[in-house]
């Protein structure tokens, strides 16, 4: 028994081969990290993709790449499975007969006909290291060596095979697994495809904006070697002068230069300072400084670079933080957001494409349930970020009035009067900030109610982005004076922010009020890719209120950065995660260009 070869998912389907590797195109002598090693780690690979003198791949190498695909996608397809839902032969027979079908529809119809993996030799079914062949459509299990003895048989010549669980590519001849970019891109590529199929079943009110692989051919590769310039091993990693108590300044320009969808914005050029309107007009422009800073960070320069025009404009552009005093870095974070989205928008908030809306723009859900009519007034609220109490909630009974607000970052809880513990989790802040909480003196909006009454608020998240920042309340303001909140916040390197989305816990609620037992969120089955992140900035403050000091820990390459102004060092994640977090960064996962789904980044640091 052998596994058929099974097409691709509709809305999966490729049919652009890749002909030029993309990893070829450097000229830089080092287009790869330190720790991730050298383009391919297997001789026998490396002279089968390129003939000499050529940067085309060769008709085997495409082949190859072209069934490695097609093996990875039917092996996410089969441990995606249990996501999707099971058809009877009814359900399946009402469905032909239907005229027209989603798109969907056909999706989870092409997982669910996967076959399942099977041994040839002696019908092993996955307890044995399945391991498909990538020159035929035999399947041997490794523990037993069925897979050796079909690669190793001089009658087939057959050198590479995939492992049907990892995705891992194996060579006969090595006899060792073998590592290669080309390899590792069409695996990243694949389960960004696989995590947004899932996303969306589980969740089909998901909008997201499709990623077209990019695949160069053969005439794009040689205009590329002819008129591009070296690449700088360094770029990206340059240190900030502080120009006097600029520190504030210094780590949010950092958090923005190393922020993938920021990056790959203006590096294309898709604000050039040269045609804007505002700088033509004389006028200050925060993207025309962004657009600058970029080009300054990527220009090789190592030394550390001074952002005195980015500082100008920031004073011309907010009053409040035009001296030579330090400055909240939530508070500058926000109105150079603001700013950008003010020089680049040229549509109503509604309707914004602007950079900062398409990265850091999401949605918050308020529901407010009626104690007498059971009524639910339902109201939305744009975000830029999370700003998250520290502090545990009030004691059980006490209550506060009124429905709440919106805004770029919303108070989701009063602050309690004294800290609960010397130290806490950012998913306990979320917990805290995101449970029910009961308003007093509500007044219902339903004409056959209109008592002043109790309710129930609610606030989930109903829509994420690809970028979430998320600021810790440290700096507390009231009548008695301002104070700061040294309380230890434990940050995860990976966080699944699907407990909090709206569709989650209103589903919660529903097998709730039906009877069922709802324990704690099962992220094993619960969670939806498209809400699991990762983290790649954070800013931290050290010191009092009045004499504090701001650094900034930066993840480029797979390697953390310590930047503290003008130093630069190597961080170790132990570190990053051990200081006192003011503001965290975290990118989408399955975003192509995130740092995890980076071909060349070492998986383990």
């Amino acid at each position: 028994m052998t596994t058929p070869n099974v097409s691709a998912a509709p809305s999966q389907r490729s049919h652009i081969s890749m002909v030029v590797s993309p990893y070829v195109l450097f000229t830089s002598p080092m287009p790869y990290s330190a720790a991730s090693g050298p383009p391919s780690t297997c001789i026998h690979l490396t002279a089968m993709k390129h003939a000499p003198q050529t940067v085309a791949l060769t008709k085997g190498a495409i082949q190859l790449l072209d069934r490695y695909r097609d093996c990875v996608r039917q092996l996410l397809g089969n441990t995606a499975r249990g996501h999707f839902p099971l058809m009877s032969d009814k359900d399946k027979d009402k469905e032909k007969k239907r005229k027209k079908t989603s798109q969907l529809e056909h999706d989870i119809d092409w997982v669910t006909s996967i076959p399942f993996p099977i041994c040839k030799s002696c019908l092993d079914t996955g307890f044995s290291r399945l391991h498909q062949c990538l020159h035929c459509p035999f399947m041997g299990c490794f523990k037993q060596n069925h897979i050796h003895a079909h690669l190793n048989d001089p009658t087939v010549n057959h050198c590479f095979a995939i492992d049907y669980h990892h995705g891992a590519l194996f060579c006969a001849k090595c006899n060792d697994y073998v590592w290669d970019l080309d390899f590792e891109r069409v695996l990243a590529c694949e389960k960004v495809r696989m995590d947004a199929l899932v996303s969306k079943v589980k969740d089909s009110t998901i909008r997201r904006s499709k990623n077209v692989e990019w695949l160069p051919s053969l005439d794009d590769a040689m205009k590329i070697q002819k008129f591009s310039t070296p690449l700088q091993q360094c770029s990206g990693i340059r240190g900030l002068s502080n120009m006097g108590s600029t520190c504030f300044m210094n780590v949010v320009l950092q958090s923005f230069i190393h922020n993938p969808l920021l990056r790959a914005h203006f590096l294309s050029d898709k604000h050039n300072q040269n045609l804007c309107r505002l700088k033509k007009a004389g006028k200050p422009c925060m993207a025309c400084e962004m657009d600058t800073l970029f080009t300054n960070f990527y220009s090789g320069e190592t030394i550390p670079y001074s952002p005195q025009s980015f500082l100008y404009a920031t004073w011309m552009s907010n009053s409040a933080l035009a001296r030579y005093a330090q400055q909240d870095a939530h508070e500058f974070f926000i109105s150079v957001l603001n700013e950008i989205h003010s020089n680049c928008s040229i549509h109503p908030n509604s309707a914004c494409r602007c950079i900062i809306h398409l990265v850091f723009q999401g949605y918050l859900q308020s529901d407010v349930t009626c104690s007498h009519c059971k009524n639910v007034t339902t109201a939305k609220d744009p975000i830029l970020d999370l700003s998250l109490n520290i502090k545990s909630l009030p004691a059980s009974g006490s209550k506060r009035k009124g429905t709440g607000g919106g805004g770029s970052t919303p108070n989701l809880q009063a602050p309690a009067a004294d800290e609960a513990a010397s130290s806490c989790s950012l998913i306990e802040c979320l917990d805290r900030n995101f449970a029910a909480e009961k308003l007093t003196h509500y007044q219902c909006g339903n004409a056959g109610c209109g008592k002043s009454s109790e309710s129930v608020k609610h606030v989930t998240i109903k829509n994420l982005p690809p970028v979430l920042a998320i600021q810790l309340k440290r700096f507390e303001h009231s009548g008695q004076g301002s104070t700061k909140v040294d309380t230890f916040v434990k940050i995860p390197t990976n966080l699944d922010m699907t407990p909090f989305t709206t569709q989650s816990v209103q589903s919660r609620a529903a097998l709730s009020q039906k009877g069922a037992m709802v324990e704690a969120f099962d992220h094993l089955n619960g969670s939806v890719p498209e809400f699991r992140y990762t983290l790649f900035a954070v800013i931290n403050h050290q010191g009092s209120l009045e004499t504090g000091h701001y650094t900034a820990n930066v993840k480029c390459r797979g390697d953390w950065f310590l930047f503290d102004d003008h130093t630069v060092t190597l961080a170790q994640q132990k570190d990053v995660l051990a200081g006192k977090v003011y503001m965290c960064f975290y990118v989408r996962e399955n975003i192509c260009f995130s740092p995890v789904n980076d071909p060349t980044m070492d998986p383990t640091r």
